[in-house]
């Protein structure tokens, strides 16, 4: 998504539909670019990775063309393209927030929808009905026409980095599980910025990373949570860290002044606006967000104080 500071709204799936989903592609797969005049379809392909912005089947979309319109297989081509829908924010949400129960209605996809500013909220019923048709062609919820109810049919793993999770006290295990995923995905220089900080971090931390893909991992935090236990804890870290060519470093901002904006994780391949990890930990409603740009990383260094020398201070002070 974008910017979260920035409302992005996916309306236009409401106007999305299998079979304008086919002929785009289609004209997209014959070089026929003037006859992909939809747009909602356009941009909801870029949205699920089949197309790039110029308009040109990416490596699935093209698998999904010669699958569907050269080898006419339909049952496999409705597997790759199901999978990549189930990764659209809007309907990732829905798998988040309605897997497992039953009968929800038009009411309840409404509130989901619009309280996360995902859609306009003047969305109409029948524009929500075109959603659930759109889940029940490709088989990833079940609409009821004649109750005007559904529910999701089944769930799949999905190993791509995250786009958009919504934390939920209904899934405690999972809020942990795609914060886990977010840290294994980054490569290159990491740095979770987090006011309060705590020491469960450091064990998602060594859960997560992929020592083969990182170089370093900076911690900055406020002075609340680094207790005794979070410090001995940390040096135990680095100090197993080191085995793998692995630099963790913990900073400290102790200056009351200081305004901080937002959590983050950021990297060299992936930037990421996250809740407090307390937040995520309890479950407390929220967002993790994949976003375009990333903080000002230097405007925080520059005031922070490596954990040795904040020791050293508080110990003289």
């Amino acid at each position: 998504m974008n910017d979260p500071h920035t409302t992005t709204t996916y309306s236009y799936i409401f106007k999305v539909t299998a079979q304008t989903i086919n002929f785009t592609i289609q004209a997209l797969g014959t070089g026929k670019i003037a006859s992909a005049n939809n747009l909602p379809t356009l941009r909801f392909l870029k949205e699920i990775n089949f197309s790039d912005e110029e308009n040109n089947l990416s490596t699935c979309g093209k698998k999904y063309f010669e699958t569907l319109f050269i080898q006419k297989n339909t049952d496999e081509a409705d597997e790759l393209i199901e999978q990549k829908i189930r990764q659209h924010p809007v309907v990732d949400l829905i798998i988040q927030v309605f897997s497992g129960k039953e009968k929800i209605d038009h009411d309840q996809l409404y509130s989901l929808l619009t309280h996360h500013d995902l859609v306009d909220k003047n969305i109409t019923r029948a524009e929500i009905t075109s959603l659930l048709i759109l889940l029940n062609r490709y088989k990833i919820g079940i609409y009821d026409r004649k109750n005007k109810k559904f529910h999701l049919q089944k769930l799949i793993e999905i190993e791509e980095p995250v786009k958009q999770y919504h934390v939920s006290p209904d899934t405690p295990f999972t809020n942990i599980c795609k914060l886990r995923q977010v840290l294994r995905s980054c490569k290159g220089d990491i740095f979770w910025i987090d006011k309060h900080f705590r020491k469960e971090g450091l064990e998602i931390i060594i859960d997560s990373i992929n020592f083969k893909e990182i170089k370093s991992l900076t911690i900055i935090s406020g002075p609340s949570n680094i207790t005794a236990t979070f410090i001995q804890d940390y040096f135990l870290l680095k100090q197993e860290l080191s085995k793998y060519a692995v630099i963790i470093q913990l900073l400290i901002i102790d200056e009351i002044s200081f305004k901080w904006h937002d959590r983050w994780i950021v990297s060299d391949n992936l930037n990421y606006n996250v809740p407090p990890i307390l937040a995520i930990i309890q479950g407390q409603r929220a967002d993790i967000i994949r976003v375009n740009s990333k903080p000002n990383i230097n405007s925080f260094i520059a005031v922070s104080k490596e954990i040795e020398i904040f020791q050293k201070q508080k110990i003289n002070a």
